[in-house]
C-alpha cells in the first residue's frame, strides 16, 4: 500500500533502504526516478550524514 501521509512516506523509504542495504545493495547516489504522472521525474540523491545531523 502506499503511503499516504509524510510519516509513512519516511518509515517506507527507511524499510527499503535498511533491507537494500542488508542485501549488499550500494545505496548512496542519484537516480532519475519517473512515475506515472505525465512529466513527472523527480531526481534521486541518497547520502549519508552524521549522526544527530
Amino acid at each position: 500500500m502506499a503511503p499516504t501521509t509524510e510519516t509513512e512516506f519516511q518509515e517506507a523509504l527507511a524499510e527499503l533502504l535498511d533491507g537494500a542495504q542488508a542485501n549488499g545493495v550500494d545505496v548512496e547516489g542519484g537516480w532519475d526516478c519517473r512515475i506515472d504522472a505525465p512529466d513527472s521525474v523527480y531526481g534521486i540523491e541518497i547520502f549519508r550524514v552524521e549522526a544527530g545531523g
